[in-house]
């Protein structure tokens, strides 16, 4: 089948290799000079049987079939048959002439050129070829004529590599524009090449279209190869691997084909392909990954198959544009006119290089013309089609910015009912959390008060005479009365915390004192019960810390006064340990372990919740708010630990935490340690004091009143005593005080009214000093009174201790000022 494509294709082209035998006669230099043409002493001779001929060729023998070539380029295909070369030539100029003899292909296996100069007998050998050890990027011999002198050229080729065979016979002059013509080709490939593979790369970043990018690799592919089709590429090669020259080209001419294929293919399919087109193409790569190994294994067979597999690949390329047309697809037009210009360059370089048909020198380049050509318009077509999907892309745009701005719109508006909703939300939660705050506020007045009486007249009643059976009642009452006051401060605390209003105080304390005053007070309520408990390890710690001691306190009082309660036999231990961090800081570790009735597994994430306890029945038979072991979790977060608990239920509990004190200086702990001057509720002024200092109490409640007036009569004042706010006033314009204790919540007139007159009248802008009576506990109600003009606050109920230190204070304050007056 190939015999008769090939004779068809020699009768179509009428051209013929092979003529009758010529008769041998020399060129002469003036004819070359002055034509340029070579063939009519230029001869050549296949020989299948691979014998050397070279002698035989030099002396011009007769029997040898000697004939002329045909054209600049003899081209027989592939083929295993010896190709020979003679060329004799004669100066007969005046001149000595320089002249070059050059086969311009660098594929060639073995070129072999001998020469000998008719003055001389001896013959001159060039071992040439793209395997072969040689300087040159092609087989070149170098010649001198003096006038009259005569040079015989032989050259021998054989090649597995088609026996494309383009001769080059010229002078030294004209080769230098033979050179210079080929470098401008060459340079407007490579040129071409380079430039559109960065503008497509840059198209590809800018567009992230694939199509953009296999153009890419594609142009820099078809770059390299025509490079190496030149020879440039062969010095990288050389002098060890010029075997590897064919089939590192046979890889890119490969290579390139597959990414044309995939650009052409993503091009007329810029959306989705077709079944056909994807199954089509799928096979064709997985056939073309075949060419890859066969190229470096048997590069001769490869190079074969490469001229017909490259014909294969255009006219499935065709094959796509022609279908892509069918169906209305225009851009495919373009794409098949301008594609058909570079495969049909490839396809005559192909039958020149096989020996079907046969063109001239100039022809040589007809692949780089088409490759550059292809480039230009191809460059065309790109920022046209740029052109078009801006278009598109302002049309797209247009329409997604109406579309986005009716949704905006619609956005907007939900957003506004949105906006309404929460800020209507916000409301009723501000609302939610002002009635809740004065709820707290209410509540906290309306127990603190009576229970201010309560421990007020417990307090009192302990510092009587009393026998042991009345001191007996005396403790459990207090106790009582502790225990309920401790509910309240819960349920305040829970509350300050959920606030975020917390703010831990740092004092230097001693952690022992803590620790004895928590097993002082809670020890009764375990024999009570008949149970341990036992303190373990103070004496192994820092004794003086920098920290906040109420709410450690705090914390220890929960843990151990829980384990007391939920414990019925055994005991319950609180131990201590240290770890010293630095010097500035230690760790302390503080567990509380008891042999209670422990914690279901799958209760104990619940215990640490707000009102949470394990269930109702443990409510009802232990007591409590649930809010302790809640509140304790986050006063141990406020301080840096973490509360951890192990328990399991019928044998007990165990919880622990760490906290990081700064250990404080010497200076520091003597401060602390300085003793108290006065002790004793009856020694605490002289009577000097007592009479320049007059005291006004504002209190509505009758048990308070009584509470407060003796207090102070215990301490040693002497106080008056009034039951509103309109009372205050009257009292205060017949006679000044130092002091007055006032209670806030009052009938007729409150206590901020009567402040707020005191305030305005300027000769009492200083003083009296105004010490505000609540039970308000919470933080935001005290910070308002003391913005209203109030000095300080005392909290319901008073605390005997703090109810003095606070006097003593404020009392040293006004005789000051007295003796700077």
């Amino acid at each position: 089948m190939r015999i008769l494509f090939t004779a068809a294709l020699t009768f179509l082209f009428s051209f013929s290799l092979f003529g009758e035998t010529s008769f041998i006669h020399r060129g002469k230099v003036s004819q070359l000079e002055k034509t340029g043409n070579f063939r009519p002493f230029v001869y050549f001779i296949r020989d299948a049987e691979g014998a050397d001929l070279k002698e035989k060729i030099i002396s011009e023998n007769e029997e040898l079939p000697f004939r002329n070539v045909p054209s600049e380029m003899v081209a027989f295909g592939f083929t295993e048959d010896t190709l020979w070369l003679y060329a004799p030539l004669e100066n007969d100029s005046e001149k000595d002439y320089y002249g070059k003899f050059e086969i311009y292909n660098p594929y060639l296996e073995e070129v072999d050129i001998s020469y000998r100069y008719d003055k001389g007998h001896e013959i001159h050998e060039i071992a040439a070829g793209a395997n072969r050890v040689y300087p040159e990027n092609y087989p070149t011999l170098d010649f001198y004529l003096r006038p009259g002198e005569t040079i015989r050229i032989v050259c021998r080729i054989k090649s597995g590599t088609p026996l494309r065979i383009p001769i080059v016979l010229e002078s030294e002059k004209k080769y230098g524009f033979t050179k210079q013509f080929r470098s401008i080709i060459v340079g407007l490939t490579l040129g071409f090449g380079i430039a559109m593979s960065l503008y497509n790369l840059s198209l590809y970043f800018f567009f992230r279209a694939k199509s953009y990018f296999y153009y890419f690799i594609m142009i820099s592919l078809f770059t390299a190869y025509l490079t190496a089709w030149d020879g440039l590429l062969l010095p990288l090669f050389r002098p060890y691997y010029g075997n590897y020259y064919l089939p590192g080209t046979l890889f890119l001419i490969y290579s390139a084909t597959l990414f044309l294929f995939l650009f052409a293919i993503e091009f007329l399919y810029p959306e989705k392909k077709d079944k056909r087109a994807e199954v089509v193409s799928a096979v064709y790569i997985l056939a073309n990954l075949f060419f890859f190994p066969l190229s470096f294994l048997f590069p001769i067979v490869s190079n074969q198959l490469s001229y017909y597999w490259a014909l294969f690949n255009n006219l499935l390329i065709v094959y796509f544009c022609f279908k892509r047309i069918q169906e209305g697809f225009k851009p495919a037009k373009i794409l098949l006119l301008i594609h058909l210009i570079f495969p049909t360059a490839a396809v005559v370089t192909n039958l020149s290089a096989t020996g079907v048909i046969s063109i001239n020198y100039f022809s040589l380049h007809i692949l780089k013309i088409a490759f550059i050509t292809q480039s230009i318009l191809f460059s065309i077509i790109l920022v046209q089609r740029i052109k078009e999907l801006e278009f598109k892309l302002t049309e797209g745009l247009q329409s997604e910015i109406h579309k986005n701005i009716v949704l905006l719109k619609k956005e907007i508006q939900q957003r506004r009912e949105t906006e309404w909703e929460l800020i209507q939300a916000k409301e009723i939660a501000e609302n939610a959390s002002k009635v809740k705050g004065s709820f707290l506020a209410n509540m906290s007045h309306e127990i603190r008060t009576p229970m201010n009486g309560v421990l007020g007249m417990v307090q009192l009643l302990g510092t009587t005479k009393l026998t042991g059976e009345q001191k007996e009642y005396i403790n459990t009452l207090s106790g009582s009365a502790k225990s309920l006051l401790q509910i309240i401060n819960d349920i305040l605390d829970f509350s300050k915390i959920e606030a975020g209003k917390i703010v831990l105080d740092k004092e230097v304390f001693s952690i022992r004192s803590v620790l004895d005053e928590i097993h002082d007070l809670l020890q009764p309520l375990a024999q009570v019960k008949k149970i341990g408990f036992q303190l373990e390890g103070k004496f192994e710690i820092q004794e003086y810390v920098s920290g906040d001691q109420l709410r450690l306190r705090q914390i220890l009082w929960n843990l151990a006064g829980n384990a007391i309660k939920f414990t019925v036999q055994g005991g319950v231990v609180l131990k201590v340990s240290q770890r010293k961090t630095s010097d500035q800081k230690v760790e302390i570790e503080f567990t509380v372990s008891d042999t209670g009735i422990g914690i279901p597994e799958d209760k104990q994430k619940q215990v640490f919740d707000a009102f949470s306890q394990t269930d109702s029945s443990t409510a009802r038979k232990f007591g409590g708010s649930g809010l302790g072991l809640s509140i304790t979790k986050q006063l141990v977060e406020l301080q840096g630990g973490i509360l951890h608990l192990e328990s399991k239920e019928g044998q007990g509990s165990k919880f622990g935490f760490s906290i990081v004190y700064d250990i404080p200086s010497e200076a520091e702990i003597e401060s602390i340690l300085k003793p108290e001057t006065i002790s004793d509720f009856g020694e605490i002024h002289a009577e000097s004091i007592l009479k320049k200092t007059k005291i006004l109490v504002a209190e509505d409640n009758e048990t308070n009143c009584l509470l407060i007036e003796r207090i102070l009569k215990k301490l040693g004042y002497d106080p008056a005593v009034v039951h509103n706010g309109r009372e205050v006033v009257e009292r205060m314009q017949i006679e000044s005080f130092d002091l007055i204790l006032m209670d806030i919540h009052m009938p007729e007139v409150d206590g901020i009214e009567a402040t707020r007159w005191i305030r305005s009248r300027k000769e009492n802008s200083e003083l009296p000093v105004i010490i505000a009576l609540t039970a308000d506990a919470i933080e935001s109600s005290v910070e308002r009174y003391q913005k209203l003009g109030m000095n300080d606050c005392l909290i319901k109920p008073l605390d005997l201790a703090v109810l003095k230190k606070t006097l003593d204070r404020w009392i040293d304050k006004i005789e000051e000022k007295r003796r700077r007056d």
